[in-house]
């Protein structure tokens, strides 16, 4: 799956993406993309977790690249601001708190240093 195709799959409600899991009350990454079918019934039982780490990856994939945050140095003492816009999402945010303090709000990219 290519960085456009996943970025048109983020925000589609229409099953398959992990906007449809948003649409049926999910708040977590799902295990399989048919947990729940557009009928509303559950998918196969035998693999049907609704808090699945497998898609915890594309969770992090979307606070480096929609939100725009990364690590410059452990512990993210130094934190790279640069969201990456695309495909058919328009608009994102996000945050982020270490024992360092909070990630700023800033412009296209920044870097952010505690002191």
């Amino acid at each position: 799956m290519g960085l456009t195709h996943a970025k048109d799959r983020l925000p589609s409600p229409l099953h398959p993406s992990w906007g449809y899991e948003i649409e049926k009350g999910g708040t977590t990454m799902w295990e399989r993309w048919n947990s729940i079918m557009p009928d509303g019934e559950f998918g196969p039982v035998d693999m049907n977790s609704f808090n699945h780490y497998a898609y915890g990856a594309v969770g992090d994939w979307m606070f480096q690249n929609i939100g725009g945050l990364s690590t410059v140095e452990p512990g993210y003492k130094r934190s790279r601001i640069a969201p990456v816009p695309g495909g058919d999402l328009t608009r994102g945010s996000g945050s982020l708190h270490t024992v360092h303090g909070c990630s700023p709000r800033a412009g296209p990219t920044a870097t952010a240093s505690s002191p």
